[in-house]
């Protein structure tokens, strides 16, 4: 493979950029998690805008800086939350293949599926889940420190009521959270590498370098059948206790979550058009950042999508877009 010289400056440039916003995102305050989900963009407009080279020189350079400015830690965490899932999605993302293979026109390109795009992002999720909490130690004793502390702290800030809800049960409350805490984890990152690689896709589409048409997301949003079996192993697997447990929350927590956005995708389609559907969707939005059950509502409706068959992404099937673009 030759080595070309502007993506790798480049991949340098979002590098430093997404090393910059990871290093912000390790303060705590306000913005956290804003920072800790734009540093994905750099990776993803490198990988999307350029080539493979320059989404691995960024992801080599934000995790070398890393490496000297924070911890081994918090270097390894960003690699399988952040750089790794966002050069792996960027390159899926580019891959294309003559339409004639599938049974289609010559003078076409059919693009990888976006429900596979998420099976992707689902799977390297759960597992960047499990690296973590192997890396920390992940067990019951450290739930119960958390549930301690937070204990602690309502009783020093006055709300004594709160503090005996949670005393009542503390058995209770430490092993739901035990499950709860993968569960909430690995689902917020898929959403998270989702936004970035959405907005990613339409910034790189605006500087006229995207490779790929644009995704009609409201309509092909959806996961594919196969993450119906992750989605359930994961539930039955929460069943259980230890260390188990936690992994099935893990699993089920991310394509619970890749369900939930399917679901969302049907709203925004059916509220297309309609003088309603700001309100609808907004306040759908806000329901499930207020109450969180909601969510489990929209995830329903993701599920009954799977299987439906979903529009393949073409374009015009140029010959030096189809040198530039590995068959899938």
């Amino acid at each position: 493979m030759t080595l070309n010289a502007n993506s790798i400056l480049i991949g340098l440039l979002a590098g430093l950029a997404s090393a910059l916003l990871l290093v912000g995102a390790g303060t705590p305050s306000f913005l956290t998690i804003f920072l800790f989900a734009s540093a994905a963009l750099p990776i993803f407009i490198a990988g999307l805008g350029w080539s493979n080279q320059a989404a691995i020189a960024a992801v080599i350079t934000s995790f070398a800086i890393l490496l000297f400015t924070a911890t081994p830690e918090a270097a390894m965490t960003s690699a399988v939350t952040t750089l790794l899932p966002s050069a792996w999605l960027a390159h899926l993302s580019t891959l294309a293949r003559p339409a004639s293979e599938l049974g289609g026109p010559d003078d076409q390109l059919v693009w990888y599926p976006l429900p596979q795009l998420m099976l992707h992002s689902a799977t390297f999720m759960v597992i960047a889940t499990l690296i973590i909490g192997w890396m920390i130690g992940y067990n019951a004793e450290i739930v119960d420190q958390v549930v301690d502390n937070f204990i602690l702290a309502l009783n020093q800030s006055g709300q004594g009521a709160q503090a005996n809800f949670v005393l009542a049960n503390p058995e209770g409350t430490k092993a739901a959270l035990a499950k709860m805490i993968p569960f909430v984890q690995s689902a917020m990152w898929l959403i998270i590498l989702f936004s970035a690689w959405y907005f990613a896709t339409h910034i790189v589409r605006l500087s006229g370098r995207s490779k790929r048409p644009r995704d009609n997301v409201h309509l092909t949003l959806r996961m594919p059948q196969l993450a119906l079996i992750f989605l359930g192993v994961g539930l039955v697997l929460m069943f259980f206790d230890g260390t188990i447990s936690y992994i099935g929350a893990a699993i089920a927590g991310a394509f619970a979550s890749g369900f939930m956005m399917a679901g969302l995708a049907v709203l925004h389609m059916k509220a297309a058009g309609k003088m309603w559907r700001n309100a609808a969707i907004w306040g759908s939005y806000l329901s499930i950042l207020l109450f969180s059950f909601p969510a489990a509502i929209f995830a329903v409706i993701g599920l009954f999508e799977t299987g439906k068959p979903t529009p393949l992404l073409v374009s015009e099937n140029k010959a030096d877009q189809a040198q530039d673009n590995l068959k899938t």
